[in-house]
């Protein structure tokens, strides 16, 4: 599939402009036989970048750090043989905050992007009681180290590690389960944010439903399991398990929040 018609594939303008930027990675894979790493990705971006590395006949790997990660980059290459030494350009910040339980993701992320950094240079931001585990590109560590003081209004420190030199929190979730006549998705937002269908339903025309970072435009689309569901105003839930019936025939679901 020649660039033009990749491009389709974009939703947006910054989406055909990181088709275009995935497009040129994968072309200088291809070229160089070497390794070719793109900047953090979100759900929606790797998604995107599957399909895009897929269509060039490039492999592929998506690196976050550790296992659950959310952001990653990705890595695109010719020959595997190359990823036995390849050092991925991530580092962890572990940035310490006295009361940190008074901070959340947002706070670590804004006080980061108010010094001029780019979206694309963070991966994920594990926020605890006593500070934030922080994923970003190498090349910007260094000068976050130096720069950040303060989270908020919080003096805060930071060290730098190296991918495995450092225990990351295991991410929390608190399960919900429900039953729904169908698995369409007005009845698992219903279900996972307890709103009525009748609301659920007017979340989805206001754009402020996605299924895999993807905006449900359907109140029938079938929700599926495994699948991230993203509500506005009410935060983001893994479909951790759809099967089961009950005696008066609905069916189990089970999501987990994210926390």
């Amino acid at each position: 599939m020649n660039k033009e018609n990749l491009l389709k594939l974009g939703n947006n303008k910054d989406e055909k402009l990181l088709i275009s930027k995935l497009v040129d990675t994968a072309t200088v894979a291809l070229k160089t036989n070497y390794l070719k790493c793109t900047k953090f990705l979100n759900g929606r971006e790797q998604v995107l970048a599957k399909y895009v590395f897929n269509s060039m006949g490039v492999s592929y790997v998506f690196f976050g750090g550790y296992d659950q990660y959310e952001r990653a980059v990705a890595v695109c290459f010719t020959d595997e043989v190359y990823l036995d030494t390849y050092i991925y350009p991530v580092k962890i910040l572990d940035i310490n905050v006295r009361d940190g339980y008074k901070l959340n993701h947002r706070d670590y992320l804004g006080s980061i992007m108010g010094l001029g950094i780019k979206r694309e240079m963070i991966g994920d931001i594990i926020a605890d009681k006593s500070g934030a585990k922080v994923f970003v590109y190498d090349e910007i560590a260094e000068y976050l180290k130096l720069q950040i003081s303060k989270i908020g209004n919080l003096g805060a420190s930071v060290e730098i590690y190296e991918i495995g030199d450092i225990v990351i929190p295991q991410r929390q979730y608190k399960d919900i389960s429900f039953t729904v006549s169908s698995p369409r998705i007005d009845s698992i937002v219903s279900g996972a944010t307890g709103v009525s269908r009748g609301d659920a339903a007017t979340l989805i025309s206001g754009g402020n439903v996605s299924l895999n970072w993807e905006t449900v435009a359907s109140h029938s689309k079938t929700a599926e399991q495994s699948q991230i569901l993203s509500v506005k105003g009410y935060g983001r839930y893994k479909i951790d398990s759809i099967g089961g019936v009950t005696k008066k025939g609905r069916i189990f679901v089970t999501v987990k929040k994210f926390i």
